[in-house]
């Protein structure tokens, strides 16, 4: 996908995706985990996220497909993830938003599921449901605005608004470029 001025404004200023009705919220197939941290111990923002995730599978007797380490969290909360995605398919390096999302889609296919309940941080999920789209899956969004950043977490792009959106922005634009989004 070219980069013209609309999908570089959507790249700018995108960055709340509405709320699920409970009806639609009731209606999916699976509940997908996103990290958001540094992919070895789970950050506080990812705590909160799987948290509304495990919620979200009890309340509507849904599977979870969390990423690593989210399931560390499922698991303390009394939850087995059905499945986890720990590692990078190819190079067993880094989880990306689109190695994830295609896991997830894998899993998904294999299945027969179509509709996903997308959890992650506020800032990340415009990105995150687009991307999962790109996977045949329909990407259904949770209130999720208390989802916090993390002053904490070793990576420190996530831990405030003003290291992350930056970042944000340019993986976004990246995605539109390579027709990822």
């Amino acid at each position: 996908m070219e980069l013209d001025m609309i999908n570089i404004i959507n790249c700018v200023r995108n960055w709340r995706v509405p709320a699920s009705s409970d009806e639609l919220l009731a209606s999916c197939d699976a509940i997908i985990t996103h990290e958001f941290g540094d992919q070895k111990t789970p950050s506080q923002s990812t705590i909160a996220i799987v948290r509304d995730a495990v919620e979200l599978c009890r309340k509507y007797d849904k599977p979870l497909i969390t990423q690593f380490p989210g399931n560390i969290v499922a698991e303390e909360l009394g939850l087995t993830p059905f499945a986890v995605i720990n590692s990078h398919a190819v190079t067993g390096k880094y989880l990306d938003t689109e190695e994830v999302n295609r896991q997830v889609a894998e899993i998904c296919g294999a299945y027969g599921w179509k509709r996903v309940i997308v959890c992650t941080h506020p800032h990340h999920i415009w990105r995150a449901g687009n991307n999962l789209q790109t996977f045949g899956l329909e990407a259904i969004y949770p209130r999720n605005a208390h989802i916090p950043y993390d002053s904490d977490c070793s990576r420190r792009m996530v831990w405030s608004a003003w290291l992350f959106v930056p970042y944000e922005i340019c993986a976004r634009a990246l995605y539109m470029r390579m027709g990822h989004l």
